[in-house]
């Protein structure tokens, strides 16, 4: 049983389903395939690549997609304390997290005796447990490569929520 949201998670809903019904109808050629048989994504680092000095662009989504599970400001400010708590213990380094309402966005690094697929894992767990967020099985990632700009990614990361008809400007945007 999820606890029922706060009236800041109904109005964030509310707007989440507004930006959705603008967005258009989604081909069937794009519909999501069964989840039975949904393929396993490999997140394992190349032996030539030193982990703890490549950075991540990492996209980690809710389950259903299309609600709001992640921009209400106690379940934001919940989910900022357990990425801050990691970079203090050193499971992984979070240059960037931008919570949009059915998924975030981030920016990591992961020290070299950790995988980043365990470590993503156990956070992913932990929050389930603690608060009641349903996330799909797996994340997507992606190594920024040499001619890939930090800031660049970092930008496309901040601008999402204007992308999405959220917010006016990255700035106006709170869960960053």
């Amino acid at each position: 049983n999820l606890p029922s949201p706060c009236s800041e998670c109904k109005r964030a809903r509310a707007a989440s389903a507004v930006a959705a019904s603008t967005w258009g109808t989604v081909p069937n050629s794009l519909q999501p395939v069964n989840r039975l048989f949904r393929k396993t994504l490999p997140h394992d680092v190349p032996s030539w690549i030193r982990p703890d000095e490549a950075i991540y662009f990492i996209t980690i989504c809710c389950d259903p997609r299309g609600h709001n599970h992640l921009c209400c400001r106690k379940v934001a400010d919940s989910l900022f304390d357990a990425v801050e708590f990691r970079n203090r213990r050193g499971e992984w380094w979070a240059y960037l997290i931008l919570l949009m309402p059915d998924h975030l966005h981030a920016l990591l690094s992961f020290p070299a005796n950790r995988s980043m697929q365990s470590v993503v894992s156990q956070w992913k767990h932990y929050t389930a447990a603690q608060y009641a967020i349903r996330w799909q099985r797996d994340f997507f990632d992606h190594r920024l490569r040499q001619e890939e700009s930090f800031q660049e990614k970092a930008d496309y990361i901040l601008q999402n929520p204007m992308r999405r008809g959220l917010a006016a400007q990255s700035e106006d945007w709170p869960y960053v």
